[in-house]
C-alpha cells in the first residue's frame, strides 16, 4: 500500500510541470490577475501610494508603469524577448535588490508564485501585447521597438512598422 502511495505522488509530480498555461496573455489578465493582487495594494504601487511612480492597480495605470518606468523598454538592450528574465520586471519579482539599491525583491511581503513569474515571462516573450504603446506618450499612435517606428494599434499592442531609424528611436520618432 506504500508502494502504491509513493508511485501515485511520484506520478502526480511528474505531471505538475507538462501543463500547458492557457491563460490569456494580455495585459488586462497581467494586470487584474497578477500584478493587481500582489503589488497593487494600498501600501505599496496603488493609485493611492504609487510607490517609485509605479501604479499596477488598473490596467491602464500598469500598461504606462512598464512602458514609462521602464520595467519593459521596447528599444533598449535590455529587452530581448528570447531573454525574459533580463527584463526589469522580471529582475524586480525574482532577486534581492537586482539594482543595488536597498530597495529589496518585490513584493516585500511575499513572493509572486513560480506560475506567475513563468506566465510573466512568457507575456514578456510573446511581446507583451498591449503594454507596447502608451496613449500619453505617443498621442499621435506610433512607438519604438528595435530602432524601428511602428504605428500602434487600438489595443496599444505594435501594428505595421512605418520606419527603420538609422539612430536611436526615442517616443515613436526616429532621431539623428
Amino acid at each position: 500500500m506504500v508502494r502504491l502511495a509513493l508511485v501515485l505522488a511520484l506520478a502526480a509530480a511528474a505531471a505538475c510541470g507538462t501543463t500547458t498555461d492557457d491563460r490569456p496573455r494580455t495585459i488586462q489578465y497581467v494586470s487584474q490577475a497578477i500584478l493587481a493582487p500582489n503589488c497593487g495594494d494600498a501600501q505599496c504601487h496603488s493609485t493611492f501610494r504609487q510607490a517609485k511612480g509605479d501604479v499596477f492597480d488598473n490596467v491602464v495605470a500598469t500598461r504606462r508603469s512598464l512602458i514609462r518606468n521602464g520595467l519593459i523598454l521596447f528599444d533598449s538592450p535590455q529587452y530581448d524577448p528570447d531573454d525574459p528574465a533580463n527584463s526589469a520586471l522580471i529582475q524586480w519579482i525574482t532577486q534581492t535588490d537586482p539594482l543595488g539599491l536597498g530597495i529589496g525583491r518585490m513584493p516585500y511581503d511575499h513572493p509572486i508564485p513560480n506560475e506567475d513569474v513563468s506566465f510573466l515571462e512568457e507575456y514578456i516573450r510573446e511581446g507583451a501585447p498591449g503594454a507596447q504603446c502608451d496613449p500619453d506618450l505617443n498621442p499621435d499612435g506610433t512607438a519604438c521597438n528595435n530602432h524601428s517606428v511602428y504605428k500602434c494599434t487600438a489595443d496599444w499592442t505594435f501594428g505595421d512598422q512605418i520606419e527603420v531609424c538609422a539612430g536611436e528611436c526615442i517616443g515613436g520618432k526616429c532621431q539623428q
